[in-house]
Parts: structure tokens; sequence; C-alpha cells
């Protein structure tokens, strides 16, 4: 069934999910605070794995059929790295850094796309995401205080991600959104089931059921921006995803007692600045970081 545009419908949709996303990262923090990183991803990843193979039931083997396997299964360890860095940087540095330097990555995908994939970037373009970086090591700041190595960690994030930004446009071309999300999931799964077992913990009712809520919100946020892309183009939403910024803040800041400092403040705005006008000037692909 074909479905009508609605531009302002898949905006409502998309903030809907960054909302959705912004309070999970939260409900992450709060559970890393208490738990293994590694325990909390595992079980997000075998709930993520186990809704796919109930969703799929009956034609898995038509959903795993990829014409690009080593491309697909290095998607999935990409993005089990970097969903691992994310949240353990929530726990150890905050919501706000975090996110204020993990937005950095649409920067690098549109560096990415002009390195590997050969696509044109003007002058102009090139010194808005320099302002971008910019942007980032004011953040960081360098010089001014000792940069310790966990600080690094949300940029580690953004590059990886960036990475797999750029492997799922390739893959785009020989398989369906379905197996590309399939293989998410899967190599996920595979990859968390390696490690978590050995950071094991034994929640109480109250944290089994806050892991179910941060499992199942997780395919809330990642269904409800779906929905959106049916009503309007990627383009036209891309630039509310930078509202998780606003979002996570608030959650830090409220339910943390976070600071956002001016220098945070400043940077945040030069690399969503920065972004924006990346986005609005080129195609740079859109996704979530978690599953």
């Amino acid at each position: 069934m074909t479905t009508s545009p609605s531009p302002k419908l898949g905006a409502m949709l998309t903030i809907a999910a960054v909302v959705v996303f912004g309070l999970q990262d939260g409900l992450s923090k709060y559970l890393t605070d208490r738990y293994s990183v590694f325990f909390v991803i595992t079980v997000r990843y075998w709930a993520f794995l186990l809704v796919l193979a109930l969703v799929h039931r009956g034609r898995l083997r038509e959903v795993a059929a990829t014409r690009c396997p080593g491309r697909q299964l290095l998607r999935g360890v990409l993005l089990t790295a970097q969903v691992c860095m994310i949240v353990q940087s929530f726990s150890s540095l905050g919501l706000t850094p975090t996110h204020a330097v993990f937005s950095s990555f649409t920067l690098l995908v549109a560096v990415g796309s002009w390195i590997f994939l050969g696509e044109k970037v003007s002058r102009a373009r090139l010194a808005v995401i320099g302002v971008g970086f910019v942007g980032v090591l004011v953040i960081l700041r360098p010089g001014v205080e000792v940069i310790e190595p966990m600080s690094l960690l949300p940029l580690a994030g953004a590059t990886t991600f960036a990475a797999y930004q750029l492997l799922t446009r390739t893959v785009s071309s020989y398989d369906s959104p379905s197996t590309s999300f399939f293989y998410t999931g899967f190599v996920g799964a595979v990859v968390m089931s390696g490690v978590g077992p050995f950071f094991w913990e034994h929640p109480d009712a109250t944290g089994w059921a806050l892991l179910a809520v941060v499992s199942g919100s997780s395919m809330l946020g990642h269904y409800l921006f779906i929905q959106a892309l049916r009503y309007a183009e990627a383009s036209a939403i891309q630039p509310l995803i930078y509202l998780q910024l606003v979002v996570a803040t608030t959650v830090g800041v409220a339910a943390f007692g976070e600071v956002l400092d001016g220098a945070t403040a400043l940077g945040a705005a030069m690399v969503v600045g920065a972004g924006i006008y990346t986005l609005r000037t080129g195609r740079v692909t859109s996704g979530r970081a978690s599953p």
C-alpha cells in the first residue's frame, strides 16, 4: 500500500522517536551505574533478536539472504562496538558531553563520503565541517584540561558509527533494509553472547523491569523513526535528530545533576550547526546508534 507523503506527520514521528531515544539513554545511564555495561547491552541485544525472530518467523532464511555477507557482518560488529562505547560513556562522562561530541558523526560521514566514496564536497562545506571539528575540540578542551582516555570514548564511538553508516550506504545497493536490520540485531547478539555472560549480573525484579523497558524503548524508537521515513524524506527530518542532544541534556541535568558549562554549550552549538549545514548541502545517511 502506497503511503501519501506527509512532512508534518514525518516530523512529529521523528520528534517522538528522538524523545524516546533520549529517555532511553537516560535509563541506560541509570542501569549502567548499577550493572555492567556489557550485561545491559547483552540483554538489549537478546531482546532485539527475539523480537526480530518473532516478526520474521517463517521467513528468516529469506531475510538473512545477503549478497554482501562480509560487509553485513562488519556493520554489525562496528555498531555493537559503538553501542558499547557510547553507553559506557553515558556512565563515565554523562549524557550531555557524550551527546555533544557524538553529534560529530554526521561530519565524519561527510568526510568519509568524500574520501572513500568519491562524493564531491565544496570548499564551503569543508570549511563548515572544520568548524564542527573545532567545536569538538572546544568540548574536549585539550591543553586546558588533561584529556582522560575515557573522554575520547564518544569521539571513538562517533568515528565507529560513521564507518557503520558508510558501510550501510554501500550494502543498501545490494540488500533490502529488512536484511540490513536483521544483521544489525543478529551480529550484535552473537558478539555480545561471547562477552555478556562473563559480566552477568543478578538484578532484582525492579532491575529486570527496567531492562525490559530500555529494550522495549529502543525498539519503539526504531519503529517510530522507520514510520517517519514512510511519510517524509530523510533529508527533511534528519536535522530534527539533533533534538536528541537537547533531550539528553535535559535528562542529564534534571535526573543526574549534570552541569552544562559554557564551553560544552558553545562546542555543541558549533557541532550541531555544522552538522545541519552539512545535511542540507549533501546526502548523509541517517541512523541510530543503538539496538
